[in-house]
């Protein structure tokens, strides 16, 4: 399939440890702690570090907060039957990255 059927809430992706359980609008980019995660850590107000799964796959990507400003989390597997994406935005008044939604 393609288009916006493609995306499903409750598969791909999740930032949380409960894969059932919805992100509330606000929250905070690695702010989970678990090893299932994503972890970002931003230094400087401005470099950021992002891995995923605790660092076990020895992989990240750093960027500046200038040049990147939204980070969409999903799962690309074609095996699935649909997809979830979750869109989380610069704050920089807070130094994060919130959740903002869904798509």
């Amino acid at each position: 399939t393609s288009g916006a059927d493609e995306f499903v809430a409750g598969t791909g992706a999740h930032e949380t440890k409960d894969t059932k359980g919805d992100l509330a609008v606000g929250y905070v980019l690695g702010s989970n702690k678990e090893s299932t995660g994503v972890d970002v850590s931003i230094t400087g107000g401005s470099i950021v570090h992002v891995t995923f799964d605790g660092g076990k796959s020895g992989t990240g990507v750093d960027f500046y907060t200038g040049q990147i400003q939204t980070i969409t989390l999903w799962n690309n597997d074609v095996s699935v039957t649909g997809h979830q994406q979750e869109v989380f935005n610069w704050s920089g008044d807070k130094l994060n990255f919130t959740f903002d939604h869904y798509a």
